[in-house]
């Protein structure tokens, strides 16, 4: 197929593709696959992974007639989720998005990020049916029970946003135990955990509002990628943790799975993901001019959010849902069709745009030379002729060792590797096509195409 047709292709589907936006719980469950825990998001944790969707600055900073935007936000947006035949593998983001909010205050809200304080975020997991412990592993939150609705961790985990140190407690007679001797309370290092960490955001969207009373309205939500927002000011975070250590096999998360929650908070939360309305329900400034959010009591009642499997007697998160022509339910949230997506190896110029005048159209000749080229080629230190590497096999996933942004040429045509895309995108032709004005016809038709299908 030539690589024309591939643009086309995804021009005119890429409007059925159905993304949720927050606040969403579970428009995955997450995927099978193993993840290397390095701090990077490469490509490797995609859209298939996400399982819990949260705003940017819905953070207590902008909170009432609040305006701290001169701390650094603890602001969580994504949660993803992976599994192998050993490991739980899981990635969270916190944002800062005060270049845009209130750019007079972006340098002193990411003077120092959250990798590079030692404040203390925890992961709650919960295993176990019908088990768990309420209360905080190191009584936080004054103490008071933190989980107040039907999901209670069975495992909690605490580390230092810098990575400095990290234990981890699983419950006993629904109670967390601490410095028991190496029985059920370890440091990470010491239960084989592996985190790491990097200022980066490698996701193609960042909904949220310019101000935090606006969270409960969606049609107050922004792209704040759209209005510029640099994305070197966020935090990616990523685990795994042995599913040994959990009491679980892979055959079990699959069949049964487990919950999880996140939040960030040295009283109390500051944010969670799933979010929970507690951690934005007190307004207000402290006498250091941080919001009073920090030390109130957040009872915490949402669902935490599913890897592998809904929970038994959970209901179907589909009843009762329509979507529309052409999509389908999936755990609450519409999807395409799969019958929908064109088949790479079949998809023709003239089968997707067979709705359209022919006296339009300018004739492609398929078996051109100058238009044979894939838009997954291999980057210029790659031989072109060598088979590509197994490991990546899908060629709609960006190659993972191509930096963005990198440019090569071959055989007459300039290629550019856009992450974002999931694909090598053509720049320009050569100038040994002499034949280039019906080429730039048909692509300029294709896009106006795809422009009326938005």
């Amino acid at each position: 197929m030539s690589a024309i047709a591939r643009l086309a292709a995804l021009a005119l589907f890429a409007p059925l593709l159905i993304a949720a936006t927050p606040y969403a719980v579970n428009p995955t469950l997450g995927a099978a696959g193993s993840i290397t825990v390095d701090g990077s998001n490469s490509g490797e944790w995609g859209e298939h992974n996400v399982i819990a969707l949260d705003l940017a600055n819905d953070d207590p900073r902008s909170l009432g007639e609040n305006w701290c935007m001169h701390e650094t936000p603890w602001d969580l947006t994504h949660l993803w989720a992976a599994w192998d035949e050993q490991k739980l593998y899981l990635a969270w983001q916190y944002v800062d998005v005060t270049d845009i909010i209130d750019p007079n205050n972006a340098g002193s809200a990411g003077g120092t990020k959250p990798n590079q304080m030692n404040l203390i975020q925890w992961i709650a997991l919960d295993t176990i049916e019908g088990a768990g412990a309420s209360l905080d592993m190191w009584n936080k939150n004054g103490e008071q029970p933190y989980w107040n609705g039907s999901d209670l961790p069975d495992v909690q985990i605490y580390t230092a946003s810098n990575l400095w140190q990290g234990f981890v407690s699983r419950a006993k007679d629904g109670v967390f135990p601490v410095d028991d001797g190496g029985v059920d309370y370890f440091s990470v290092e010491d239960a084989n955990i592996t985190i790491a960490v990097s200022n980066t955001f490698a996701v193609t969207e960042l909904w949220g509002v310019l101000d935090a009373d606006d969270a409960a309205t969606p049609a107050s939500y922004v792209d704040f990628l759209t209005r510029g927002h640099s994305t070197t000011r966020d935090t990616f975070y990523e685990m795994s943790i042995p599913l040994s250590f959990l009491g679980l096999t892979r055959a079990q998360l699959e069949s049964g799975g487990l919950g999880v929650m996140l939040g960030q908070g040295e009283f109390s939360c500051m944010d969670t993901i799933p979010n929970d309305p507690a951690t934005s329900d007190t307004q207000g400034i402290t006498s250091s001019n941080s919001p009073k959010e920090w030390e109130d009591i957040d009872l915490l009642s949402v669902d935490f959010a599913r890897v592998g499997h809904l929970k038994s007697g959970a209901p179907d998160p589909c009843a009762g849902k329509v979507c529309e022509t052409g999509s389908h339910c999936v755990n609450g949230f519409c999807v395409p069709d799969e019958d929908l997506q064109p088949d790479p190896d079949t998809t023709d110029v003239a089968d997707i745009t067979e709705d359209t005048d022919s006296s339009e159209l300018i004739d492609v000749v398929e078996d051109s030379d100058t238009l044979e080229h894939d838009m997954t080629e291999p980057p210029v230190d790659q031989d072109p002729d060598v088979t590509p590497d197994e490991s990546n096999p899908d060629p709609n996933e960006p190659d993972q060792g191509t930096e963005p942004g990198l440019e090569w040429e071959d055989d007459g045509l300039t290629y550019r590797d856009t992450k974002d895309e999931g694909c090598a995108c053509t720049l320009g032709m050569a100038s040994r096509w002499n034949a280039s004005l019906p080429f730039l016809l048909v692509l300029g038709l294709l896009v106006g195409l795809w422009r009326r299908q938005r």
